[in-house]
């Protein structure tokens, strides 16, 4: 059977959420053996696009985002702004138009995270349209029923008529909904729900407290430790993006946190130090 294609998908709207992206593509491409293979889906320069959301209710609003999402590989990566030029982006779509590499499934992630270990294996997820964690935060204690899905992480079988019901849903996008109310409307019970592991918030460490999900050993001495381990993803949820503040202010605003929580903004920090212009 012919080789399947498929890609991670980081959305940025500024240079900081950039800067974020190439953070998680630089781990991912030291889990992955999959990057090897993207080349065979992308030919020549692939850029990380850049563009700032719509103003105001568009006709097609789902038009403005048709070239800003682009399968990204290790090898020269840039980060291109479109938001105030009216160059062409470099093309991509995921259904196969004539002339142009179709995607067979996609992982699309917020950029404020940090991947903690490899992704590849959802790939290989059963054939749903869209697969996500659950949003098992949600409600006022964590023993409640989650509210939905979250829309930090999603596995996606991209296709022409996935495309045509969030175009159809963009149309009648209500005031104040986002993109997970707007994911949950649209999908609802077809979403495959993924464990709470894969968008796993920081806010555990600041308060040391464990998700319900979490099941530790009784003679485990470090809970903070080993949700570390059991996380997949982290999503930089308390106190605020890792650019935005040191390992010092951190620890210093902090200081009752659990010392992984300072840690995670400093491999953060380190890793853009290196990767982001």
């Amino acid at each position: 059977s012919p080789t399947p294609h498929n890609a991670y998908i980081f959305y940025a709207t500024n240079y900081d959420y950039s800067c974020s992206a190439l953070v998680n593509i630089d781990i991912e491409q030291e889990f992955s053996k999959f990057f090897d293979k993207l080349a065979n889906a992308t030919q020549g320069r692939v850029f990380i696009i850049r563009a700032e959301p719509p103003q105001g209710k568009l006709k097609d609003p789902m038009a403005h985002y048709k070239n800003v999402l682009l399968k990204l590989v290790p090898f020269d990566l840039g980060v291109r702004d479109v938001s105030n030029t009216t160059a062409t982006a470099p093309r991509w779509t995921a259904w196969g138009e004539t002339g142009e590499q179709k995607v067979d499934r996609m992982i699309i992630m917020d950029s404020d995270q940090l991947i903690m270990r490899n992704l590849d294996h959802l790939f290989d997820l059963p054939p749903v349209e869209i697969a996500a964690p659950r949003n098992y935060w949600g409600g006022d204690d964590k023993k409640e029923a989650p509210l939905g899905s979250t829309t930090t992480l999603m596995v996606a079988r991209p296709s022409k008529s996935l495309w045509k019901r969030m175009q159809d849903a963009m149309d009648t996008l209500r005031e104040g909904e986002y993109d997970m109310d707007l994911v949950q409307r649209v999908f609802g019970n077809e979403i495959m729900t993924l464990p709470g592991r894969y968008c796993t918030i920081n806010s555990h460490w600041e308060v040391n407290d464990q998700p319900f999900w979490y099941h530790h050993e009784a003679d485990e001495r470090d809970k903070g430790v080993g949700l570390l381990w059991d996380a997949e993803v982290v999503h930089f949820t308390a106190l605020g993006k890792p650019w935005s503040f040191t390992v010092g202010d951190v620890r210093f605003k902090r200081p009752e946190a659990h010392w992984v929580f300072a840690e995670m903004f400093g491999e953060w920090r380190d890793a853009a130090r290196t990767l982001c212009p």
